[in-house]
């Protein structure tokens, strides 16, 4: 029986291991092709989703993209115009700022028309008609020797650059006198703009002293408050005290204020050591405790139904009560050398009683109440001036003691 062709063309049959028989290929030479299997490949193959794709900007070099500018363009006479509208929009909104000033409306100048030869407005030359004449020559005709020149303007499209131009030193002009006319402003009426500030003067610092038999000799603080234009005596002293009377009238004088030129006079409460001196101030009006009068007229204050009392725009009066049933202070804002200050009564009795409660708690007519007060007024003034001694300025220390 004879083999299979498939056998035939194999060859005999021969006993080759298996192994070699998958290297080993039995089709005919073919020339040598590059396979995609020959391929050398990466140990780490990365994801396409995590490969970093660099932007097509960063590809150009710097000095490339240094080197590309944005055309330059021509401005037209719709950014004139447009520039133009701005200008008098500015000029309108700072017209009113000028007084007695008046501007000139701007005026567009004819442009002329100017040709590249010179020549009359009517020349003449031969004409090429059959008549022979002579004609006048139409410029706009002539197409040789002649520059090409932009058209005039006409009346109904004004030259816009000159017209911005014209506003623009228009514009100029008004910031100018605006920036003159305010500092000239300032230098005149510059003093008189700010707002004064009431002042504080001591005529008299008060002392109390006790004698040897158990007494007490009292001279009270007299203070002089002056604002606005007013001037108001606080406390005016012992009405028996000659020589007292003679020295506030004295320091009066000194200020140049007579005693008919005090216009306010507060007695802080109603002890005659405060009180006593009213009657040498007839004219003024008077608070004393929570009353005002005049002479004979009486009145009731704020303080019946308030715990403060307006004298002026920078003084007023302050419930402080506790030594007597009626004790007011007078509350100084913005003082031109102490900030703010209280004038206290005996309120406080002097610098000292802040450390010696018995200087002022044998001479109160109500502790609890007293104690309040002296709080309120430590917790609001920078500067104090007690009922008989000098003024001192209030620490934070003292703040911290009173719970302020």
């Amino acid at each position: 029986m004879a083999p299979p062709e498939s056998a035939l063309r194999a060859g005999p049959m021969m006993s080759v291991p298996r192994d070699t028989l998958r290297s080993l290929s039995i089709s005919p030479r073919k020339p040598e092709t590059f396979r995609l299997e020959d391929r050398s490949v990466p140990s780490v193959i990365s994801p396409a989703s995590k490969v970093k794709q660099k932007p097509i900007a960063s590809e150009m070099s710097k000095s490339t993209q240094k080197k590309i500018k944005p055309p330059f363009e021509e401005p037209t006479q719709e950014t004139f115009k447009e520039l133009s509208g701005l200008l008098q929009t500015f000029i309108d909104r700072r017209k009113p700022l000028l007084q007695r000033v008046t501007i000139s409306p701007p005026t567009t100048p004819t442009p002329t028309r100017i040709w590249a030869h010179e020549q009359k407005a009517e020349d003449t030359t031969p004409s090429t008609s059959s008549v022979g004449q002579w004609e006048t020559m139409n410029p706009e005709e002539e197409t040789e020797d002649v520059e090409e020149i932009e058209p005039p303007e006409t009346e109904d499209e004004p030259d816009w650059e000159s017209r911005m131009r014209e506003l623009s030193g228009q514009l100029s002009a008004i910031l100018m006198q605006i920036k003159k006319a305010k500092e000239s402003r300032q230098l005149k009426y510059g003093s008189a703009l700010e707002k004064p500030r009431p002042k504080v003067t001591i005529l008299r610092n008060g002392s109390a002293n006790q004698t040897n038999d158990g007494r007490y000799n009292f001279i009270a603080t007299i203070t002089l408050v002056q604002d606005n234009g007013k001037n108001i005596l606080v406390d005016t002293g012992l009405g028996t005290d000659i020589n007292g009377r003679t020295q506030l009238l004295s320091a009066l004088e000194q200020q140049n204020i007579a005693a008919p030129g005090i216009n306010v006079v507060v007695t802080t409460h109603g002890h005659p050591d405060h009180a006593g001196g009213v009657h040498d101030f007839p004219d003024a009006i008077h608070y004393q405790g929570w009353y005002i009068h005049h002479r004979t007229m009486f009145n009731l204050s704020s303080l019946f139904e308030s715990d403060r009392h307006t004298l002026t725009d920078n003084v007023y009066l302050m419930k402080s009560t506790g030594h007597s049933s009626d004790d007011v202070a007078v509350v100084v804002m913005d003082e031109q050398t102490m900030g703010k200050v209280i004038i206290a009564g005996d309120t406080f009795m002097r610098r000292e009683d802040l450390d010696y409660p018995m200087m002022w708690q044998p001479l109160s007519a109500n502790e609890t109440e007293q104690a309040k007060s002296r709080r309120n007024v430590i917790c609001e003034a920078g500067w104090i001036i007690p009922g008989h001694g000098a003024p001192f300025q209030v620490t934070r220390q003292m703040r911290v003691q009173f719970h302020c």
